[in-house]
């Protein structure tokens, strides 16, 4: 049907009564089923000379949907094809999509907002163990009958996991509700990227605004990579422990560190949903809207990146251990890290001290024996070289050799007998003759060049881009690196190259930074030729023409 030409009142068995929307790709009406008499929607197709590539995306959804049944799901009855139209019949549904119920402004008790994203979090579970992706979670796409129950709708550019048509370079979907894989356009796309725009409505439906979205296309991405939502950084503030860990972990920029599975976030959810009935329900509400109202949802733009793998990680090392986490918390293990850095401290000032002790004259090899004036021998270093006499009782060293009374000469002709001294003064560096003579200390050696300090460098690229290498320019060592920005990378402190690669870019891009010992160091490039929107039309036309 072309644009302007008069509705139909009937596609096949199907009686058209009135028009529910329209989207992207066709109309959908409210139709009744003239054999079986009961209400069906049904979308078609926008019009009968549509191109290859859209009739094509239009069979695959409903080939996706009609496969998939479960209470979350939309319910697909018949593909079809008439007066030259193709539809798809689908069970009729009678309420809200969550969009619309966010744009009313009024919203239910948060208690059963949990409820609708936990629903259908239940829904994706099913359709990912079936290996479907559904690739456009949204707010217009998630359904609440006026029974209450959940539903996801339009499977259109779902893909099959497993599928040898699995190609990189898809761009499809409403760009605020998007992970960064998808903004990414990586190969592999699986149900965790579902988890995240689940994420977003989580975050939609509890702050009534969008945490991503910006003033054009560029900058929203950007947004989607490279910064955390508002808010970030006072969700434990805002919200109970239980919702808190719910959102943070969804909207995890890392998919590993994110909810492997949609029932794991449904079951959260539930917890999270029971405290949060009646009266504390009501008292997180108010907190929210007090938080708002002190601006502590604006949107500042927050540069948290995602985790980059070090480059220094050593072989065999958990790549969890040089990873920075997206909140700016330390990994696990960091504690022992800081202790062995404090121990490194420690011992590199008692180092200090003791190379400051040995700016002395090195003793002799050998101490030298000398004589004082009463006769007592003793040792002496003689750091000044004065001349020594030796002991004649050497022979006799360590015996004693004190005469006793009875020996001692009296009378006339004795000696003259001296004054008695009973604290006679003895020089520091004199020690008694009779004491074991200490052994030389064996010569320290020098002390190890201390390596440089880490730093850490937050690479950030207007849209993305791949880290094919890093060249430290002080030592001329090349660092394979692979990782995909934003990432932060630790590395010794010094000068270094970086070659960014970004597929859709114009041109690969060197760019230089200077890291500083314990410091972080950031630094941003946009790719050369980047346009936003053309690349996401561009992105979207090469992976319809790989479809046909």
């Amino acid at each position: 049907m072309s644009e302007g030409s008069a509705k139909p009142s009937r596609l096949g068995k199907y009686e058209l009564r009135g028009e529910l929307g329209r989207g992207a790709m066709g109309v959908v009406y409210r139709a009744f089923d003239t054999q079986l008499e009961r209400d069906v929607a049904l979308k078609t197709m926008a019009a009968p000379d549509a191109d290859k590539a859209e009739t094509t995306r239009f069979l695959r959804e409903a080939r996706t949907a009609g496969s998939l049944h479960h209470p979350n799901i939309v319910t697909i009855h018949e593909l079809g094809h008439a007066a030259g139209t193709h539809f798809i019949a689908m069970e009729m549904l009678v309420g809200k999509t969550l969009s619309q119920i966010i744009k009313s402004g009024t919203l239910p008790p948060i208690a059963e907002r949990l409820d609708y994203v936990a629903r259908f979090c239940d829904g994706l579970e099913y359709a990912h163990k079936a290996g479907i992706v559904h690739r456009d979670i949204k707010p217009a796409n998630v359904f609440r009958l006026e029974s209450g129950t959940i539903k996801i709708l339009d499977f259109g550019i779902a893909k099959i996991a497993q599928s040898d048509q699995t190609r990189t370079g898809l761009l499809i979907g409403t760009v605020d509700y998007m992970s960064p894989e998808q903004v990414r356009a990586l190969k592999n796309l699986d149900g965790r990227s579902d988890i995240f725009s689940a994420g977003v409505i989580l975050y939609e439906l509890l702050f009534r605004r969008r945490p991503f979205t910006a003033d054009d296309l560029g900058a929203t991405l950007h947004r989607i990579l490279h910064t955390q939502p508002p808010g970030w950084q006072s969700f434990e503030k805002m919200l109970p422990p239980e919702l808190s860990h719910v959102l943070r972990k969804a909207l995890d920029k890392r998919r590993e560190a994110r909810y492997q599975r949609a029932s794991e976030m449904a079951a959260d959810l539930d917890r999270a949903a029971e405290t949060l009935k009646g009266k504390a329900g009501v008292e997180l509400e108010d907190r929210i809207d007090q938080m708002i109202s002190a601006g502590a949802l604006e949107h500042k733009d927050v540069e948290i990146p995602m985790s980059g793998v070090s480059s220094t990680t050593q072989a065999g090392q958990n790549p969890a251990e040089a990873i920075t986490q997206a909140d700016g918390h330390a990994p696990a293990g960091s504690k022992r890290g800081l202790w062995v850095a404090g121990a490194t401290v420690a011992l590199a000032a008692v180092a200090g001290v003791f190379l400051l002790s040995r700016d002395t004259p090195e003793s002799p090899a050998e101490p030298v024996r000398v004589s004082q004036n009463d006769g007592t021998p003793t040792l002496t270093n003689d750091p000044l070289g004065t001349d020594s006499t030796t002991d004649p009782a050497e022979e006799n060293a360590g015996q004693d050799t004190t005469p006793s009374p009875a020996d001692e000469p009296s009378g006339e002709g004795a000696p003259e007998t001296r004054p008695e001294v009973t604290e006679p003064r003895v020089e520091p560096e004199l020690v008694a003759e009779n004491r074991p003579a200490p052994k030389p200390e064996p010569r320290k050696e020098p002390v190890a060049a201390t390596p440089p300090p880490q730093g850490q460098l937050s690479v950030l690229v207007m849209p993305w881009a791949n880290i094919d290498w890093i060249e430290n320019l002080e030592t001329g060592e090349m660092l394979p690196s692979g990782a995909a920005t934003p990432a932060r990378l630790e590395l010794p402190a010094g000068r270094y190259r970086l070659r960014l690669v970004n597929p859709y870019a114009e041109h690969q891009v060197d760019l230089e930074a200077v890291v500083r010992g314990n410091q972080l160091t950031e630094v941003r490039k946009t790719m050369p030729g980047f346009d936003p929107e053309a690349l996401a039309r561009e992105i979207v036309d090469r992976e319809e023409e790989r479809s046909r």
